[in-house]
């Protein structure tokens, strides 16, 4: 790789996909911050680009470079990632990946669509019943 790519083109460009990403234009000009969605599959996706081989971070810090190389490797990875997780926030619509559902109060517990016979419970706590699922007792056929 020659040294104005890895040490001006690779940065300039990761970071304007950076900046970018996440800016939104509109009457009021707004940066949207990541989701927490956006970073898992974008640090998942630079994990499978490490893991195919199809980047290698050693070549980016060996040993055998110079400190000022070094911190330009250090650079670019650090930008490919930020750029990475950008991008999927592009992505993702502002009101989210399911729209059409409405919101609803956290339950207290998990739905539990097989054990939810409050006789069955032995955390004294009622669990949260699912109405698309049978009791227990109904599916067990006991009155």
């Amino acid at each position: 790789m020659s040294v104005v790519r890895e040490a001006i083109v690779l940065p300039l460009l990761f970071l304007t996909v950076t900046l970018l990403g996440g800016l939104r234009l509109g009457a009021p000009v707004r940066f949207i911050p990541p989701p927490l969605l956006a970073i898992v599959v974008g640090t998942l996706t630079v994990a499978a680009l490490i893991r195919a081989a199809a980047l290698e971070p050693r070549d980016f810090v060996a040993a055998h470079r110079q400190p000022l190389e070094k911190a330009s490797g250090a650079i670019v990875l650090i930008a490919l990632g930020a750029a990475s997780i950008q991008v999927f926030t592009l992505l993702t619509p502002d009101r989210g990946l399911l729209p059409a559902a409405a919101p609803s109060p956290a339950p207290s517990m998990p739905c539990r669509p097989f054990y939810d016979d409050p006789a069955s419970d032995t955390t004294g706590i009622n669990p949260v019943h699912c109405p698309r699922f049978p009791s227990s007792s109904a599916s067990s056929g006991s009155a």
